[in-house]
């Protein structure tokens, strides 16, 4: 069972020259370096090198630098770079690698360059350009594509071969990207201008309301010929262009079971499932470790139909590297498992087979298969019908240590550690896990408040995961870091993580957007329908982190739903490092159980906590200390809870909506995503709290509260935890007191407030008040409020943000900051009020001694009150230059004045 991964002469005499050509002969080779993998491919496709060779590619063939790509007529591929990048090349396309350096991570070193000489691409780019935009560049006869962090297409037309206009198309699918030629530099996609078009002969990029022609033309003929593409199998239709062990491999399918000498009775197997004293804990037998031979006894019987069996277990690929499988089985006509009694324990898998040969498959099973042979069954346990805990549902679960033996059509792979299982009957399925049914029962499904009915499920119970080592870990129960989030109004499943801690080393996967290892790139599929009726497993991203470095991850988990109402579930994972020659991984099955009562059961959240009302506005900012060539960034965010982002508020002492956790997926920047992004107070203390009331002071019309959490507070970007440094500053804002667009609207903002300013429309927000800012060593200071340098200039009649500055004054030190002018941003209030987007600073620290430092940083910002009477910020700065040593972050309300813009003396100077 394999998976691909992702995924790194002068003259002189006769003896003289013989002489120097021997040495020359002596001298090694400098090796290719691979810098990436061919995921799939169909029709011909090949690489010309450097040195004018050629080789023929396909799934799995390495790419070096300096690779000239190049796919036929009716052709297609893609590939995965070493910085995790995906690469989509279209028919008749020409794709140079001119220049590619990555380390393993975003040092500065990094680099890639790449030319589209010809033809069609789409891509989605990875940790190249994340931290620097100009670390990424793609050429072509008509323009350079740089990137603002996107997924995104390119069709070039040359000589008439689009049958059209020849000139470069192109569309935005997440993200934007700056395109440049001799007329300048255009952005395009931040403004929703998703699809555009430069002549040939250059000039500014036109826009298109719709995708371009040529690319969605650009497609291979699926009647092509053997001609055309690989080479022809036996029967003389054109197969991929892979070759025959390639076209068989299993990609992450592993399955287990049945022999033609097992037994084909299908009446229940007998045998103890656990102890019924212990549900959701470990229930070991005590007979001792058990072993079989690997021949199926005279007890053994097949599993009847309609069952699930989660499985994990590691192997070493003898060319990829060490991996996991991580399976939800359906026991059915195409998957059999075989059970017996092993000691005294009953419905222990130790056969099983899986035929998958659905051309839909990237790789089947013909079959694929799975033996106890000589292992020791290990760890084995479960959970009985009726007790502890009134369990409605019986399901066992065990490891076989050692021994046993995997195939992957009919070829033995080299299994490591141990093979986990956890087996369900299918009388303990759920049958029906509709809303009506799901949460009826007494069950909670109101995790998040509102429209959507969210079922928490928590690690329970199962034998201790293994990695590839064969040494035993364990799941990290800790609800905040594994779990697995249900919606069963919408029926799917909307988060997912699981944390797994192994001999120092800590697994931390989470489910990912896009489907891994797939070609197109497509997004996950996670309903119901997918996931539990047809068993795909879900992939996950994450790191490993071994307490000195830190490593990207890939996996998969099989998932069921157990019991009548869906009390609990069923999960098999597996995760390894996303390394072409991949060197660590950890698997194992686990009961997961559905939290009852509310969400103080779901996570570190008390019982009188609450989720935020939608639309609830929160102001957050802190610094963190990326550490090696990075050093100390900051975070400013604006968080407006929907259905993706959730906001848990409680009473802390006698200081109310404070909040203690905060999550939000926000896919639409590639460079930074949200998948999720997640804040929680952790273990941090509670200080410098306040307010503003309705009616004071300064009769202010709305109501806003601020606080921080002052050290060992928790932030998490995509599964990563970051080194957060002093507190998390926060300000939050009831719906019912943050302006609408209507409030915000030049009739409704300028018609109780001076907007004439400048004669332009213009208002100016103040610094009013909030929470002591905090530098990177914990240091509080204060927001400087002098209206020269700290203020929000905004024009009610363009509807945009015209100029912001903050000062922040910290020890014997000033930061001051203002909004960036390169790149040219978007303010406006669609952009930056209605949309949460951030805006960019920079700007400059002046110690009271020494040198300065340029900074760059973030502002978020929202208005507040009936008329947009006043504006909730928050900011972060820090140095510009890595690594960076200093950084200052803090919130606070600013209030617009009822006065013109002057240059005399006044609140709005």
């Amino acid at each position: 069972m394999t998976r691909d991964s992702n995924l790194y002469a002068s003259k002189g005499s006769l003896v003289a020259l013989m002489v120097l050509a021997l040495s020359l002969l002596a001298l090694p080779v400098q090796a290719a370096v691979d810098i990436g993998k061919v995921i799939s491919s169909s029709g011909s496709f090949m690489a010309k090198q450097s040195d004018g060779q050629t080789r023929k590619l396909k799934r799995r063939s390495k790419i070096h630098e300096g690779d000239l790509l190049i796919t036929g007529a009716n052709s297609q591929a893609q590939i995965r770079f070493k910085d995790s990048s995906l690469l989509e090349l279209k028919p008749n396309t020409e794709f140079k690698v001119d220049e590619f350096s990555f380390s393993g991570k975003a040092d500065g070193s990094e680099k890639s360059v790449y030319s589209l000489i010809k033809g069609g691409m789409r891509t989605i780019t990875g940790k190249i350009g994340k931290k620097d935009k100009s670390k990424y560049k793609v050429n072509t006869p008509v323009a350079s594509i740089g990137i603002r962090g996107t997924h995104y297409g390119l069709q070039l037309c040359t000589s008439g071969s689009c049958n059209g206009d020849d000139g470069l198309f192109g569309g935005i699918y997440e993200g934007a990207i700056v395109l440049g030629n001799e007329s300048g530099e255009h952005p395009i996609g931040a403004d929703g201008w998703n699809w555009f078009y430069v002549p040939a002969e250059g000039g500014d990029p036109q826009r298109l309301d719709a995708l371009p022609a040529p690319m969605a033309e650009a497609e291979p003929d699926p009647d092509a010929t053997a001609e055309e593409g690989g080479e022809a199998g036996d029967d003389g239709t054109a197969d991929s262009g892979l070759d025959e062990d390639t076209d068989l491999a299993v990609d992450e399918e592993v399955v287990a079971v049945e022999t033609a000498a097992a037994p084909t009775d299908t009446t229940t197997p007998t045998g103890d499932v656990s102890d019924p004293t212990n549900d959701f804990q470990s229930t070991e037998q005590t007979t001792g470790d058990s072993t079989t031979t690997g021949n199926i006894s005279p007890t053994a019987t097949a599993a009847p139909k309609g069952g699930w069996l989660g499985i994990g277990f590691n192997q070493d690929h003898t060319d990829y590297g060490i991996e996991a499988v991580g399976e939800g089985l359906q026991i059915d006509g195409d998957t059999t498992i075989t059970l017996d009694t092993v000691g005294g324990v009953g419905n222990v898998p130790v056969f099983g087979s899986i035929v998958e040969t659905d051309a839909s498959e990237n790789d089947p099973c013909d079959p694929c298969t799975f033996s106890s042979g000589s292992a020791t069954l290990k760890d084995d346990g479960g959970v009985s019908t009726g007790a502890p805990d009134n369990a409605s549902f019986a399901a066992n679960y065990g490891r076989w240590d050692d021994g046993y033996a995997i195939t992957d059509n009919g070829v033995p792979e080299t299994p490591l550690g141990s093979f986990h299982y956890l087996y369900v009957a299918s009388e303990h399925l759920t049958s029906d896990y509709s809303e009506a049914n799901a949460c009826v029962a007494g069950l909670d499904c109101d995790l998040f408040t509102g429209a959507h009915f969210v079922g928490r499920f928590v690690y329970a119970d199962g034998p201790p995961p293994t990695d590839h080592t064969g040494a035993s870990g364990s799941v990290v129960s800790d609800p905040d870091f594994t779990h697995i989030d249900v919606d069963f109004a919408t029926q799917e499943i909307v988060g997912l993580q699981i944390k797994v801690d192994v001999g120092g080393v800590t697994y931390h996967g989470f489910d990912s957007e896009f489907v891994l290892f797939e070609d197109p790139v497509v997004e996950q599929d996670m309903s119901f329908s997918n996931i539990i009726a047809d068993g795909e497993s879900i992939d996950l991203i994450g790191t490993i982190d071994d307490g000195a470095n830190t490593y990207d991850l890939v996996g998969e988990i099989g998932l069921t739903f157990i019991g009548p109402d869906a009390e609990a579930m069923g999960a098999g994972f597996g995760m390894w490092e996303d390394e072409m020659d991949s060197t660590m991984s950890v698997a194992g099955v686990g009961l997961f159980k559905r939290c009852e009562g509310g969400v103080d059961n779901c996570g570190s959240v008390s019982t009188t906590a609450s989720f935020a009302a939608p639309g609830t506005w929160m102001g957050v900012a802190f610094l963190n200390d990326m550490g090696g060539s990075v050093g100390k960034v900051g975070t400013a965010e604006s968080f407006i809870t929907d259905v993706d982002t959730a906001l848990v508020l409680d009473t802390v002492g006698p200081v109310g909506n404070v909040p203690l956790f905060g999550a939000m997926q926000d896919l639409s920047d590639p460079m930074s995503p949200c998948d999720p992004c997640v804040i929680a107070n952790g273990s941090a203390t509670l200080v410098d709290t306040g307010g503003i009331s309705t009616g004071t002071p300064d009769f202010a019309p709305f109501a806003v509260n601020w606080g921080r959490w002052d050290g060992g507070y928790i932030a998490e970007q995509s599964g990563i935890q970051a080194n957060t440094l002093g507190s998390l500053h926060y300000l939050h804002v009831d719906p019912s007191h943050v302006s609408s667009s209507t409030d915000y609207s030049n009739a409704s903002a300028c018609a109780t407030l001076d907007c004439s300013g400048g004669g332009a429309g213009i208002a100016r927000f103040t610094y009013h008040s909030g929470p002591s800012p905090t530098d990177h060593t914990g240091a509080t200071g204060s927001v400087n409020s002098d209206p020269n340098i700290t203020h929000v200039d905004v024009n009610f009649f363009t509807q945009a943000i015209v100029g912001t500055q903050i000062t922040v004054d910290v020890g014997s030190g000033q930061y001051h900051g203002l909004d960036s002018t390169s790149p040219v941003q978007v303010l406006s209030f669609s952009n930056i009020i209605a949309g949460g987007e951030q805006i960019e600073l920079n700007g400059v620290y002046t110690p009271s001694a020494g040198p300065t430092t340029n900074l760059v940083g973030q502002m978020g910002v929202t208005f507040l009150g009936p008329d947009a009477d006043g504006a909730g910020v928050s900011f972060s700065m820090w140095g510009d230059t890595a690594p960076s040593a200093l950084g200052v972050s803090g919130v606070g309300v600013f209030k617009r004045c009822d006065t013109a813009i002057t240059s005399g003396p006044g609140a709005c100077n």
